[in-house]
């Protein structure tokens, strides 16, 4: 993919010392689901299972009113961290927040020296200032649909790679879209939930468990002979009970 590619960096083996203290401390029970996260975000980098932790526990503490945005923030920072960790952008790559700042700036400019004022009608002579801002803003619009495209893209590197890692070379296309849509939308509720975007209760855990399933499903590596054994056990006991008819 243009512009991407992806990293490889060593892994550790264990949870570290500090990470299971918090664990310990706190008295958290987690599901072995939420502990192999743990385990594979450490893998990957150091301080990733601490964060994703804090953001957990902090749905636990009831009495705090921003708890949700905080949650947000921890969530936001494990996935873009993981992104890095993962991939490298391009140089030079526009941001939505840098391209709608730009355009911010040249409109309290062009309001500041009074080429135009928000008393109707415009004199004539605003005629110039008011194109060279309408181009602004169809430039501000081409730009963000190439950086949400972007962002489709970075999603999708994310989920191939950590696809590849887990030893999954190829899945259908339709399924690779589906993961790769989840991330960036859970990407996106996060990053403006961060900012106190305002959301409820049953929205944010919509997908903070939308997130914690896809993490499960794309960073924990299939467990192929444990659910071999299983099926075997399944199918043992299903002639046990046959002989005894």
């Amino acid at each position: 993919m243009r512009g991407l590619r992806t990293t490889h960096e060593g892994r550790g083996s264990t949870l570290s010392d500090n990470t299971m203290c918090s664990i310990v401390k706190r008295g958290l029970k987690m599901s072995n689901s939420r502990q192999d996260i743990l385990y594979e975000l450490e893998k990957r980098q150091a301080n990733l299972s601490s964060i994703y932790n804090n953001g957990v526990m902090l749905l636990d503490v009831k009495n705090l009113s921003n708890r949700l945005h905080l949650s947000a923030h921890c969530m936001r920072e494990v996935i873009e961290k993981l992104e890095r960790c993962l991939i490298v952008y391009e140089q030079g790559d526009k941001s939505l927040k840098s391209s709608t700042m730009a355009l911010q700036e040249y409109w309290h400019k062009t309001v500041a020296r009074e080429a135009i004022t928000m008393d109707l009608p415009w004199p004539l002579d605003t005629q110039g200032d008011i194109q060279s801002f309408l181009a602004r803003c169809e430039k501000f619009l081409s730009d963000s649909s190439l950086i949400l495209m972007k962002q489709k893209e970075i999603a999708l590197a994310v989920v191939q790679e950590l696809m590849r890692q887990s030893g999954v070379d190829e899945l259908p296309a339709a399924i690779l879209t589906d993961k790769a849509e989840t991330w960036f939308k859970c990407k996106e509720y996060f990053i403006a939930t961060s900012h106190h975007r305002s959301t409820t209760e049953d929205v944010f855990q919509a997908h903070f468990s939308a997130l914690e399933i896809l993490f499960h499903g794309l960073l924990v590596p299939p467990r192929t002979f444990e659910n071999m054994q299983k099926i075997l056990d399944i199918i043992e006991k299903g002639e046990g009970n046959a002989k005894q008819r």
